[in-house]
Parts: structure tokens; sequence; C-alpha cells
């Protein structure tokens, strides 16, 4: 294959992946629905005629989430969907699965925790998040791409678990923790771990986010990051993957 059709087959194929990629914010609300005996809660949402998220219930007594962002599929316009937490007070560390309820907390700023000890995710306390794509179109899928954390230190620790593939899992803590991910705040990239509801299904257990089994102090979930991507059709995927070993392909020398 001469250079010219390496270059088009690469930019195809990073065209490719990138399309249907604009990000939905969901920004915790400290009016959002909280207490000890709360243990879940789903907030419907909504993408207009643009592509602009918004939720609308925006302006009620319980308001959970700050939305912003957009898709930019045409064919996720004038969809309705609901995103869900589910508290835990614990959970199995391998799979990720709910051992107990827990009440849902939210500081004054709507940073997210679990009730009882202090109120933060604790070791063996986090959240189960769902989806509802019930009313997306089933050629594409809702993905979770990103989950924001603040107050780690010490020895704080946890883990994002795929519920429907747990062995899809990394770790993230404060720095010296040996996490996949270290930092004390920020976004955590979780793209790559497939934490999807394909179109036409709700899936309440897609995603595991907790606490590891550390010795004390505790962090806050502060924000989720979703995006509408199309479902790769098996063609599409076998193309990638000859794109990108084109790319990586040596080129022979001339002798």
């Amino acid at each position: 294959m001469n250079k010219r059709l390496r270059m088009t087959a690469a930019m195809a194929a990073m065209s490719f992946a990138a399309s249907s990629q604009a990000t939905i914010v969901l920004d915790s609300l400290g009016s959002g629905s909280e207490g000890n005996t709360r243990f879940s809660d789903t907030t419907p949402l909504s993408i207009d005629g643009s592509g602009n998220a918004f939720d609308p219930n925006a302006g009620n007594t319980f308001e959970d989430f700050a939305v912003s962002g957009s898709v930019a599929d045409p064919a996720a316009f004038n969809t309705n969907f609901s995103f869900s937490i589910l508290g835990m007070a614990d959970v199995n560390t391998t799979t990720g699965a709910k051992l107990a309820d827990g009440g849902i907390d939210r500081a004054n700023n709507g940073d997210l925790g679990v009730r009882g000890n202090s109120n933060g995710v604790d070791a063996l306390e986090g959240l189960l998040l769902g989806i509802d794509a019930t009313n997306l179109d089933p050629l594409l899928m809702f993905k979770i791409s990103g989950v924001r954390f603040a107050f780690l230190g010490g020895d704080e620790a946890g883990a994002i678990v795929n519920r429907t593939d747990p062995s899809k899992s990394l770790t993230f803590g404060a720095s010296g923790t040996g996490s996949d991910v270290e930092l004390s705040s920020g976004l955590v990239d979780v793209t790559g771990l497939d934490l999807v509801a394909p179109g036409g299904t709700s899936i309440a257990e897609v995603a595991s986010v907790f606490g590891g089994n550390f010795g004390g102090g505790s962090f806050r979930i502060t924000e989720f990051q979703l995006q509408i991507v199309a479902i790769p059709e098996p063609s599409s995927l076998a193309f990638l993957g000859l794109a990108s070993g084109l790319l990586l392909r040596p080129r022979r020398r001339k002798s």
C-alpha cells in the first residue's frame, strides 16, 4: 500500500473514532436529594433540537445537577434520558457490587458522598451509576467518559469498575498510593472502561465508583461526564484495526 493510501486510511480511522464525542457535564448541586434513607436518586435529562443537554426540572427545589454541554449526532437530538446514582455502605471490591445500601450525601456545594462515618466516600463506600437510554436511537449509546473527584489525600484510594464486565476497571488515589491515576482532585478519564448503555436499553448498574480499604479519611465525587457515540459496526472495527496497523507498520528501507 502506498504512502498516500496509508495516510487516507489513518485519517479516516481517526475521524471515525472522534465522531459524535461532544460531552455532557453533570455537576452535582447542593440542592440535590440526600438523606440517611435516600439510597437512590434518578435525574431526568433531555437533549434539545440543537443538541444541547438540559435538565427539564431545572429550578425545582431538589435540583440534582447543573447540566451543560451538548451532543454532536443529530440522531440524538430531542431525546429524553435519565442518570441515576445509588449509595453503597459496603461494596464487593472485585466486582463493584453493592453489599449494603448507603444514604446519599451532598455537601453544601453539591460534592457527593455517602451518609454515615464522615459523610464523604469512606473506605468500602461508594456509588453505583445507571443510565436509562430507552429513548435513544439504537444505533447510538451513552458512554460515561469521566468522573471528577475532590479531597483525595493520605492513603485514600478507590476504584471504578464496569459492572457488566468487572474485568474492566481502574484505580485512583492520592499521590503515593500506587493507583493507576494519582491526584488530589480532578477528572479521571474512564473512556477505556466501556461504561455504556446502548440505545433502547436501561442499565441500572453501568459503573461502580467506590473507596478502597484505606485507613482513614474520605473523598468526594463532584461531577460526571457523558458522551453519546455511535455503536461501531463490525466492519468499522475491522477497518480501525487495519488502519491502526498501517500506522504502526515500519517502512521498508530502500537498498
